[in-house]
């Protein structure tokens, strides 16, 4: 298989909160970082309270450098929740992102989620797409003991057999225990990508909805 050559592109992630982006496409972000794209994270929401937020912020942090990302935070990460931004609001952040780094390719949460906060930025991502050209990937749900992840049908997968060990270390930061949050799954992470590289024939591989895409086959279009 010829290696993945993503020079001059540039990937844009948009998030609900820290952590979303690295459990369901932190492998992908690496991939396409190591192809030579230049990607970016872009959070809109910190869901806790400083000294809980600065941890949060500096494990943000550390996963970007592991994955190979910039990381960018709406507002400066004054949000608590998406939902108190309003989805007006969300887009007009995300347009300002969106005008100024100009991605080709945007990944973002699958707008049949059950957490309010990932609808709203699906959804805001969306409407962000009139004034810009860019193919829209959704991830899957991060909470999988949910209908939604049930519902879920990934139509297009990446291998992250080569990255998997990174995808581990982004993770890791998050993995501590937090007051009024389960603690994160790491096995059950890994075994959804377990699944995911058995459905695409690999080892471990993350899934993706097709929500627009300009061309095929990795053809301009």
């Amino acid at each position: 298989m010829a290696a993945l050559t993503a020079t001059g592109r540039r990937v844009l992630a948009v998030v609900a909160h820290p952590d979303d982006a690295e459990i369901a496409a932190g492998g992908t972000l690496a991939v396409l970082a190591d192809a030579g794209a230049e990607v970016m994270t872009l959070v809109l929401a910190m869901p806790e309270a400083p000294p809980g937020a600065h941890e949060r912020r500096a494990a943000a942090e550390q996963a970007a450098e592991v994955l190979g990302c910039t990381l960018r935070w709406a507002a400066d990460g004054v949000h608590r929740q998406v939902s108190e931004l309003g989805e007006v609001r969300a887009v007009a952040l995300i347009d300002e992102v969106v005008g100024e780094f100009a991605p080709s390719l945007v990944i973002t949460h699958w707008d049949g989620d059950s957490h309010a906060d990932h609808v709203v930025t699906a959804r805001a991502v969306q409407a962000a797409g009139r004034n810009a050209r860019y193919d829209l990937y959704q991830f899957r749900p991060g909470e999988i003991r949910t209908p939604a992840f049930a519902r879920f049908r990934p139509t297009a997968f990446v291998d992250i057999g080569a990255v998997a060990d990174r995808k581990s270390a982004a993770l890791a930061p998050y993995a501590k225990s937090r007051p009024g949050f389960r603690p994160l799954d790491l096995d059950a992470i890994e075994r959804v990508d377990a699944m995911h590289g058995a459905m695409a024939g690999c080892e471990r591989a993350e899934g993706f909805a097709v929500a627009r895409q300009s061309g095929i086959g990795g053809w301009t279009g």
